[in-house]
Formats: structure tokens, C-alpha cells, sequence
């Protein structure tokens, strides 16, 4: 059979990680001379099915098992002569289950992640490709890059069974990382987000607590890469080495996410967080003395066993004065071995349907109020994601973020396009609250909140405390 004849279809769901280590398989089975399929390709009937689909299955929660069952299902309907495969968590800490889904053909756990590629190759007769890999085809096809530089937990939260699925932290050679970022930059990538499951453990495995504040140190020196961010970092991660780089990293992007999950101490305590919510107030506060027009974005679990009406208030009134640029909201689900999923009371599902309505709101109001500090400055956009279309007028918008993570509409038109993969220095004029698209000299807006949703979340992320909107003054600062 000829290598080129095998058509894959690669699906991640969860977090990031997943995300790279989806687009490194697909690097690897693109040099083997497989075909990749996207989304379109995938459900195009004029496509022939592909043969070999491969799930990178999420676990954090009991949605993330639903969804990774349900992602199976539909790729064995849509190609059902496929080899399935499964990886990722939950392929980890229950095989099994997976392998009574009717169709799932290999079950392939992230401590036998190196027996992946091998064991398909061995399936479908593939000669293993030699050489270096190039920049994934997937990644290339995005605005910005994601690269992988650590794995692994060993913190043992008292509700997560990432450290069972994912073992302890591991590094990536800094060497191997850097050159891959100067490969993606050399496709045209202007921004780089670094992944891990614990960022701030990369290089303690080797023993040296300056790794993270040296890596970062190394890409501010890349040319042609216009920023790079974190993509999440633990609250006591933040180490001395660390804090004393931020203000020399000229490129860093001026955004954190950094997981609260409680504003109750005595939550905190229960969830084996190992920091107070006077703790992280002081990080936060230090971070941004550090950092000019810092935005952080969070974690927040809602109903943790034992939670009290007083102890969720106590989160929400912290959540109220940090004013986060973004809350991801997660309802309690106990994980099989973790410690949490014996602790008792149990909250209701109504009370915790409650705690998460007050919090949306609370979190809300805090997301508007940050954005509004940024009416009338100048932010960097990286545009990304399709042409919006203003109902009323024909208006064309294009939407990116900007470096502190923040998404913002511009105007674009055939004399002044916007190009997805370009950074414009944009004014930003107004903040509108319900996403509606206007501008200081227009009133063009999208005709239903349906409508809205719908076009807006064609780029990969979605807000509902508002849409930034700007012009740009002068050309791409590219």
C-alpha cells in the first residue's frame, strides 16, 4: 500500500497539551505521507473516509469523559472501516471502558504515549519516517503556535487525577523547545503559547529552578517572534528566579492564567492548594507592580464537597475585587481516586446550579469593568478567525486578540484588509457589552444575539463580558 493513500482524522479535546501533542502526532504521520483531515475534509461527502482516527481524550471531569465518549462515537459512525484509536487521560486511568465501545480498536494510555505511532504504523503497514519533522501543518494554518515544554503533576490537589493520568512533572531539553519556536516562526508565526501540564515545574526535574526564567529569557532574543505567553501557571509557581525575569521579558505576553479554585481558605485547605486567598491577592498585586496592563484570567470550582453557604460567598466577594479578566467556572465532579471523591456532603446539584449563577455574574461584571480601563489606549491585535458581517450595513469586522488577551473587533475593507496572522497597533474606541458592532462614526451591528454567537465563535475564543472595539491607525507592525 502506498503511504500517501492513508487519510487520518486527529481530534484533541481538554486542555492544551492535548491540543500539542494531537498536532506533533499529525506531524509525525504527515511525514510518513499520511493525509490529515480537517473538519471540512472529515464531513465533505465528497471526501473518501479516512482510515485511521486518532482521540485525545480529556478526564478532568465527568463532561470530559461524556464528550470524549461522544467524540468516539461519531468518528466510528463517520468512518466506520477506520483504525480507532484512543489516547489522552481518560485512555490512561480507564482503558477499559473504552474498550467496550463497540469500534474503538487500540487504547493507548499517556505512559505508553511513546508506543502510539509505533503501534500504528505496525496496524496499518506505514514505514516509520526519517528526519526532522516540520512545523505541523495544523499549527501553521493558525495565527499563533502552541509548543509543549513540560508534563506532568505531582501536586496531588485533592480533587484532580492529573497526576494519575499524566505522572510526574517532566521537561523538555530547552534546546529542542527553542528550536522549535524558531521553526514556527519561521512558517510566519508571530506569537508562540507555551503548554505544560505544570508550567512552573519545568526544569525541576533536572534540579534547576531558574529553567523557566532562562527559556523565557532565550525567546525574548528571537527574531521575528513578536510574543510568547503562558498558557497556565499555578499560583505558587511563581518562584523568585521567575519574578525577577518578568520585568526584563520585553516580549511576554501581559497575560497570566493562574488557577484560584476558591476564595475560601478553608475550601483552599480541603482542596490541598497549599496557598491562602491572602496568598494569591498579594501574587496578583506583586505581578502587577511588575507587569504594566497585566490581565489574569482564573479557575474557580464551584460545590467542592463540604462547601458552605459561607465559603461560597467568601469566593464570590474575592472573585468581586479582583476584577479577572476571565473566570472559567467548573460544578464539582468527583474523579475515581482522587481524595475528593470520598469527601462528604456532597453539594446538591440545585445549590450548585445556584453558587454558579451568582458567580457568572460576579464575574461578568468584573470582566466588563477590567476592559474598560483599555477604552482609548493603543493594544496589539493579532487578528485571527473569519470576517464578522454587520447585518444592517454589509460592514466587514475581523476579530484577534490583543496581547494581554483580550478579543477586539476591528473595521476591515478591500482598501484597508486585515490579515488573519498580522499584529496591527489598533485605538480601541469603545467597549460594547452585548457584542454588538459599533464604532464612533457607524452603527453597524449583527441582527441577533443568535447571530452573534454564532459568527464570533468562529475564533477560538468567546467572551460574554464584551467585544473591545477599534480602528487601526497605522499599517501591520509586521
Amino acid at each position: 500500500m502506498t503511504f500517501h493513500q492513508h487519510r487520518a482524522v486527529i481530534r484533541s479535546l481538554g486542555c492544551k497539551v492535548n491540543q500539542c501533542d494531537a498536532e506533533a502526532t499529525a506531524s509525525e504521520l504527515r511525514a510518513a505521507g499520511c493525509v490529515i483531515l480537517d473538519d471540512s475534509d472529515a464531513t465533505s461527502l465528497d471526501e473518501s473516509p479516512a482510515d485511521l482516527c486518532i482521540v485525545y481524550t480529556c478526564s478532568v471531569t465527568a463532561e470530559g469523559d461524556r464528550k470524549s465518549r461522544q467524540m468516539i462515537r461519531h468518528l466510528i459512525r463517520e468512518h466506520p472501516n477506520a483504525l480507532m484509536v484512543v489516547a489522552g487521560c481518560y485512555a490512561e486511568v480507564r482503558p477499559d471502558d473504552l474498550r467496550t465501545i463497540d469500534g474503538v480498536d487500540m487504547v493507548v494510555g499517556t505512559s505508553d504515549a511513546a508506543q502510539l505511532l509505533p503501534q500504528i504504523y505496525a496496524a496499518l503497514d506505514i514505514m516509520e519516517p526519517d528526519g526532522e519533522k516540520s512545523c505541523s501543518e495544523d499549527s501553521c494554518r493558525r495565527t499563533r503556535a502552541f509548543v509543549k515544554i513540560q508534563d506532568g503533576c505531582d501536586q496531588f490537589c485533592s480533587y484532580c487525577q492529573i497526576p494519575l493520568t499524566r505522572g510526574t512533572p517532566h521537561s523538555r531539553d530547552t534546546g529542542t523547545i527553542l528550536k522549535e519556536v524558531r521553526g514556527f516562526v519561521e512558517h510566519g508565526h508571530l506569537e508562540v503559547v507555551l503548554c505544560g501540564i505544570r508550567l512552573g515545574a519545568f526544569g525541576m526535574d533536572r534540579g534547576d529552578p531558574n529553567a523557566l526564567a532562562e527559556l523565557l529569557r532565550q525567546l525574548d532574543t528571537i527574531e521575528g517572534l513578536v510574543r510568547y505567553r503562558l498558557s497556565s501557571i499555578e499560583p505558587n509557581d511563581f518562584g523568585e528566579p521567575l519574578l525577577k525575569a518578568l520585568p526584563e521579558l520585553k516580549k511576554l505576553a501581559p497575560h497570566f492564567h493562574i488557577p484560584l479554585q476558591s476564595g475560601s481558605d478553608t475550601v483552599l485547605q480541603r482542596m490541598n492548594r497549599r496557598y491562602t486567598a491572602q496568598d494569591y491577592q498579594s501574587l496578583i498585586k506583586r505581578l502587577q507592580s511588575l507587569i504594566p496592563n497585566l490581565a489574569v484570567s482564573t479557575d474557580v470550582l464551584v460545590g467542592f464537597p463540604g462547601e458552605t453557604e459561607e465559603e461560597a460567598r467568601e469566593t464570590e466577594v474575592f472573585v468581586e475585587k479582583m476584577l479577572f479578566s476571565k473566570v472559567h467556572l467548573f460544578p464539582f465532579s468527583p474523579r475515581p481516586g482522587t481524595v475528593a471523591a470520598d469527601l462528604k456532603p456532597r453539594i446538591s446539584a440545585a445549590d450548585v446550579r445556584c453558587r454558579k449563577r451568582r458567580l457568572e455574574g460576579v464575574t461578568l461584571a468584573g470582566a466588563i469593568q477590567f476592559r474598560k480601563r483599555f477604552v482609548g489606549s493603543t493594544l496589539q491585535v493579532l487578528i485571527e478567525g473569519k470576517e464578522l458581517v454587520a447585518s444592517e450595513t454589509g460592514k466587514m469586522f475581523r476579530t484577534g486578540f490583543s496581547e494581554n488577551y483580550l478579543r477586539v473587533a476591528i473595521p476591515t475593507s478591500c482598501e484597508q484588509p486585515l490579515r488573519a496572522g498580522e499584529v496591527y497597533d489598533t485605538v480601541i474606541e469603545r467597549l460594547d457589552r452585548n457584542m454588538l458592532l459599533k464604532t464612533q462614526t457607524s452603527e453597524d451591528v449583527l441582527s441577533s444575539s443568535e447571530e452573534r454567537f454564532e459568527k464570533v465563535g468562529t475564533a477560538q475564543e468567546s467572551t460574554g463580558a464584551g467585544l473591545l472595539i477599534g480602528n487601526v491607525p497605522i499599517a501591520s507592525n509586521r
